[in-house]
C-alpha cells in the first residue's frame, strides 16, 4: 500500500489560505445575499406602511365628520 507524502509546511499554509480565502469568499457571498434579502423585506415592510399610514389616513378623514355629528346629537338629546 502507498502511504501519502505529508505536505510541506510552506505548501500547506499556502493551501490552508487558499482554503480559507474561498471559505471567506464564500462567508461574503451569504452574507450579501442575506442583506439583499433583508433589504428587499425592509422595502416590502416600508411599502406596506405606508399603505397602512394612507389607508389610516382615510379612514380619519372618514370617521372626523361623524364623530362631529356624533358629539353634536349627544349634546343636543342631553338638552332635551
Amino acid at each position: 500500500m502507498r502511504r501519502h507524502q505529508p505536505i510541506p509546511a510552506t505548501m500547506a499554509v499556502g493551501l490552508g489560505s487558499r482554503v480559507e480565502d474561498e471559505e471567506a469568499r464564500a462567508e461574503v457571498e451569504v452574507l450579501n445575499s442575506r442583506l439583499e434579502k433583508t433589504s428587499q423585506l425592509t422595502k416590502r415592510i416600508q411599502a406596506s406602511l405606508n399603505r397602512l399610514e394612507a389607508s389610516g389616513q382615510s379612514l380619519g378623514d372618514a370617521i372626523k365628520p361623524l364623530s362631529s355629528k356624533t358629539q353634536i346629537l349627544q349634546i343636543q338629546g342631553r338638552s332635551v
